[in-house]
């Protein structure tokens, strides 16, 4: 069995699981009542009903493209349950489940949540254990600020992962992206983007822009560090890991089917986050074994 590894001061900002279901008929007064007072039980009490216009994604054409095509827009009914401190929350609608933190405890604890909050949404909804299942996704997104005194990016993650710097005549680089995919089975893809950030001397952006959540009622909160407010550096970096594997032939739903992906698209993006730091990085983050 591989080693585990955590670091003690985590760039962590946002971790998300993400399922993606056959559409359920309207969910019911009643069944939005039993999974709020199951999900206070499990520690998300705020409901907060949201409507939004929402891109549709569709896995289904091609694995590779799928992360990044939207299909059409459309206004979407949300149930949102938030947990105190704004920090986690759950996201039902009539196609998904999801699953956000900003405050983070390890992979056990945050797959453990999100397998129980699928035990009550199949006992508040019936109909839900008869969805097709489409894909599921886990991403993360880690904010990448160098310390006062450090020289920049480049001590903090590797070449690979870093933009491409532009030089020239008079040119001043003040940030850019990179984009990485690939295939990391049958169905599954990755997708690895890291958005490099003028600082203008404090951090001003902390997730990609497609994170932001658009109803004022149902944002989370992120914690920062003291130094975010005053840097050295010239930029810092969003680290946005992206993995998704689209269910072949749409089987119908079985939580251990579910959970069984989830742990495997974990594996895959521990490699690639671990394999994207420095030795520095991994230093001054504490990172040991668990």
């Amino acid at each position: 069995m591989n080693a585990k590894y955590i670091l003690e001061k985590a760039p962590l900002v946002h971790a998300i699981i993400h399922l993606r279901f056959s559409k359920l008929p309207q969910i019911k007064e009643d069944q939005v009542d039993f999974m709020h007072r199951a999900l206070m039980e499990l520690g998300f009490p705020d409901y907060i009903p949201s409507r939004v216009f929402s891109l549709e994604l569709d896995p289904s054409v091609d694995i590779k493209e799928s992360m990044n095509v939207a299909t059409g827009r459309r206004m979407e009914t949300r149930h949102i349950f938030r947990a105190p401190g704004q920090t986690q929350l759950v996201r039902v609608t009539e196609t998904d489940l999801i699953l956000k933190a900003t405050k983070y405890g390890g992979f056990e604890d945050f797959r453990d949540t999100f397998e129980r909050v699928l035990e009550i949404l199949e006992g508040a909804v019936d109909s839900f254990t008869k969805t097709a299942l489409k894909w599921v996704g886990l991403r993360y997104v880690d904010l990448v600020v160098p310390s006062p005194n450090s020289s920049g990016l480049a001590e903090y993650v590797k070449p690979h992962v870093l933009p491409n710097v532009l030089t020239g005549h008079n040119m001043i680089y003040t940030g850019g992206v990179s984009f990485s995919s690939a295939e990391t089975g049958a169905n599954q893809s990755l997708k690895l983007v890291f958005e490099e950030v003028a600082t203008e001397g404090r951090v001003t952006k902390v997730i990609p822009d497609n994170l932001i959540e658009t109803d004022p009622n149902a944002v989370m909160l992120i914690q920062g560090y003291p130094w975010w407010a005053n840097l050295t550096a010239k930029t810092y970096g969003i680290m946005d890991i992206d993995h998704q594997y689209a269910f072949a032939d749409s089987p119908g739903y079985a939580r251990d089917t579910v959970i069984k992906q989830i742990n495997a698209l974990h594996d895959v993006t521990s490699d690639v986050f671990w394999g994207s730091l420095t030795e520095k990085a991994e230093n001054e983050w504490g990172k040991r074994k668990v």
